[in-house]
């Protein structure tokens, strides 16, 4: 069963904080840790040291953040596929327990549907 994703992001002056899923895992030759609705990851020769190049990755992340304005911010956030709840708080599209996308409100109307055989 897929877990449930949810994932959510406060702004705090210039600054923010969440909840964000981790997820970690074994490639052919490292570990990698990736947070899928910041589109950041790490890697290492161990899940330890990929979640440490991880963090280094974030620090990053929060320094650019801390150079952009809000509409940057917003910018950003939106090409992850976040979405404005209010003034402070972002939601991001998430997948439910039973494979429902949920939260998904597209920016635009040329959303393209097509049929997969598979």
């Amino acid at each position: 069963m897929m877990p449930k994703i949810h994932d959510n992001l406060i702004v705090c002056d210039d600054s923010f904080k969440g909840n964000f899923t981790l997820l970690t895992g074994k490639s052919e030759y490292f570990y990698i840790a990736f947070i899928p609705s910041l589109n950041i990851s790490g890697y290492g020769e161990s899940e330890k040291e990929a979640e440490e190049s991880l963090h280094v990755s974030l620090d990053a992340f929060k320094n650019d953040w801390e150079e952009w304005s809000d509409i940057q911010r917003d910018a950003e956030l939106k090409k992850l596929g976040w979405k404005i709840v209010s003034d402070e708080v972002f939601e991001c599209a998430y997948v439910d327990c039973a494979g429902n996308l949920r939260n998904f409100i597209p920016e635009t109307e040329d959303i393209i549907s097509k049929e997969l055989a598979l």
